[in-house]
């Protein structure tokens, strides 16, 4: 028996993506960004950088880079 490749119909290729998340205490802004990130890795996403919270006018914002799956038929 030999080793074999599976076809496969579909290939990743991935997208860079920016998200913002802003809120106006640093408590909630942590628990935004806490939750992007999860959310994101859920849907299949590779997190990137992370910018941590900081003060901006009207609030407190924080941003991250990552990579998105977008499917494509070979």
């Amino acid at each position: 028996m030999g080793l074999g490749v599976a076809p496969q119909a579909e290939a990743a290729t991935w997208k860079k993506h920016h998200q913002t998340v802003q809120s106006g205490t640093m408590t909630s802004c942590q628990g935004r960004l806490s939750h992007a990130v999860r959310q994101r890795s859920a849907e299949g996403a590779r997190i990137g950088s992370i910018s941590q919270c900081r003060s901006v006018p009207g609030g407190y914002r924080a941003s991250l880079d990552l990579h998105v799956p977008v499917r494509s038929s070979l």
